[in-house]
């Protein structure tokens, strides 16, 4: 983080096309709506804080990136994983039978968000 990964711009989050995102249902997102649809995902890594968008242009190849079709972005919790993790990692695990926690996960970098169905 910090050298493949440039602090401060706009990263796809993945490799080659952007990472998509598909929700059957309106979510609650770290406090932020997002309505049922099919989004790519980026992320804004810093030293100290990272932030997740969701773009509402699919699909898209990794190399671009267009920030009129943002639809949110939402601060995740960064904390440092105690060994180095190879492959990047997206996970969803629930907490109960309506909300969960999306962890992004790499290096030594551990990065997640709650998320609800909305109304609950």
């Amino acid at each position: 983080m910090g050298g493949v990964v440039p602090y401060n711009k706009v990263w796809r989050t993945g490799a080659n096309e952007a990472t998509t995102f598909t929700t059957e249902s309106d979510l609650n997102l770290g406090g932020t709506i997002i309505p049922k649809g099919t989004y790519s995902l980026y992320t804004i890594p810093s030293a100290s804080s990272w932030q997740l968008i969701i773009n509402k242009k699919i699909p898209q190849s990794g190399l671009e990136y267009y920030r009129k079709y943002d639809l949110a972005r939402v601060s995740l919790k960064k904390r440092v994983l105690p060994a180095t993790l190879e492959r990047l990692t997206i996970t969803l695990k629930p907490t109960d039978m309506h909300s969960g926690v999306l962890t992004i996960a790499w290096e030594k970098t551990s990065l997640s968000v709650p998320f609800s169905l909305k109304g609950f």
